[in-house]
């Protein structure tokens, strides 16, 4: 059976520290995840960076070889 919920059950669900505390934990968990987005990003990107300059060198390697051969 639930029993309607008081004026002093309110105020101590509103000022009990251990929502508090999970706010601050939550918080904690937040800034960690974004480090490891930031991270994850930049990381990111220096592959795309290297995926670009191995695709460059490719299509010029590949046009020394057809110069080679239409000599």
């Amino acid at each position: 059976m639930i029993t309607p919920a008081t004026q002093n059950d309110w105020q101590h669900f509103w000022e009990d520290d251990s929502m508090q505390m999970m706010t601050f934990q939550r918080e904690m968990h937040v800034a960690e995840l974004e480090k490891s987005i930031i991270s994850l990003s930049k990381r990111k990107l220096k592959l795309l960076q290297e995926v670009n300059d191995i695709n460059e060198t490719i299509s010029f390697l590949r046009k020394q070889q057809d110069d080679l051969i239409n000599v």
